[in-house]
């Protein structure tokens, strides 16, 4: 068994978890379990791999040891860093920002490779690999790196050293077979792992699902409205019935925008904010207590809220784009939603009326049991890093 990096995408802890969350690092270590990276994790332990989750950082270094057993490792990077950081945000232009993303990434390599060579790191699985940091982890350290899609934006800068960096990684996993095609025209060690469920867990309660129930949408995501596409909800339920009720599960930088949105409409009566649920069983609650779990992003990998939802059955009105429509079957096995259109949430939400939804939760769940049981899934990365 291997000795396992988990190097997450995110600018660095404090943009997107202490600013974008609200987590202390204190909070991150001993309470936070919220996205993939933790399901990845727990498995990879499991099947006895030694993991770690990692992540850069402008104040923060060192190793923090979690109850889980799975530590957190924070990256400090060179003094020049932290001076050009405040002007990451301002870059233009593509060839330059690439090249500026090379050099702020170089100034973490000294603290990423003094971690792994002192932990003995034999495999560092790097999300997202159109980032320029998977460029310089791949030039650097080559076959102790599998580069991750997980849905970021593929970019066609300096695609001949692209080719050429994706052959030096150990492997690439693509999300979806549409991904899958598109890099594999540039590189042969591509495969095919996406994101798995516990289909144990997150499964339907039949004693909970009625046709006639409460007219309730959930949607569980980050509050970052550029990406998630919440207003998109909020203006659609000012649109329909007043039984049509909305719970916006999250926090992020976006949160006093949405709520001030949703008073400016005069809907306060019929949208709730419930904040950020680390809790798996009250995840699922609200799963299960819904008539419709909503994600209409401009944007996702292969997002756990959507495989959880349709693994309990529940019905699903999610965007159309790349990864969804590798789940969903409109009309079939939940719905799909041009982005930023919300005349067509409204049609969709109405047209979910006039429907059969037992038959759409039945195939919701087949779905996700055939394809994405994170036993499954996780078993076949778990050979991948043994290979």
């Amino acid at each position: 068994m291997k000795s396992v990096l988990i190097l997450l995408s995110t600018p660095t802890f404090e943009d997107f978890y202490e600013k974008g969350l609200g987590f202390s690092l204190a909070e991150y270590v001993s309470s936070y379990r919220g996205d993939y990276s933790w399901y990845y994790a727990m498995e990879l332990r499991r099947l006895g791999h030694d993991v770690s989750i990692g992540c850069f950082s402008i104040k923060y270094e060192g190793v923090f040891h979690t109850d889980d057993g799975v530590d957190i490792i924070l990256f400090r990077p060179s003094p020049f860093v932290k001076i050009v950081n405040p002007f990451r945000k301002i870059v233009r232009g593509k060839i330059l920002r690439y090249v500026f993303e090379i050099f702020w990434a170089m100034g973490f390599f000294r603290s990423v490779n003094s971690i792994v060579s002192t932990r003995k790191i034999e495999i560092i699985y790097v999300q997202e690999y159109w980032r320029p940091r998977f460029d310089i982890l791949a030039l650097l350290l080559g076959a102790r790196v599998i580069g991750a899609d997980h849905g970021g934006r593929y970019t066609d800068n300096l695609i001949f050293f692209k080719r050429w960096l994706f052959k030096r990684a150990k492997a690439l996993t693509s999300q979806t077979s549409d991904e899958l095609k598109k890099v594999s025209k540039i590189t042969d060690n591509a495969v095919l792992i996406p994101n798995g469920v516990d289909t144990d867990y997150f499964r339907p309660d039949p004693s909970r699902i009625s046709d006639d129930e409460f007219n309730l949408i959930v949607t569980v995501c980050r509050l970052n409205d550029d990406q998630k596409r919440i207003s998109d909800l909020i203006k659609a339920i000012s649109q329909l019935d007043t039984t049509w009720k909305l719970r916006i599960i999250g926090s992020g930088p976006d949160e006093a925008m949405l709520k001030s949105l949703v008073t400016s409409i005069g809907i306060t009566d019929r949208v709730e904010f419930f904040g950020f649920i680390s809790d798996k069983a009250m995840i699922r609650e609200q799963y299960l207590s819904c008539k419709i779990f909503a994600l209409v992003s401009s944007r996702e990998g292969l997002p756990y809220v959507v495989l959880e939802a349709m693994s309990c059955g529940t019905v699903c009105l999610l965007s159309d784009i790349r990864a969804h429509r590798e789940l969903v079957d409109d009309g079939r096995s939940g719905f799909l939603v041009p982005v930023n259109d919300v005349q067509g949430i409204v049609r969709a939400i109405i047209r979910s009326s006039t429907l059969q939804l037992s038959d759409i939760r039945s195939a919701a769940r087949a779905k996700i049991v055939e394809n994405y049981s994170t036993v499954r899934r996780m078993k076949e990365l778990s050979e991948l890093i043994e290979r």
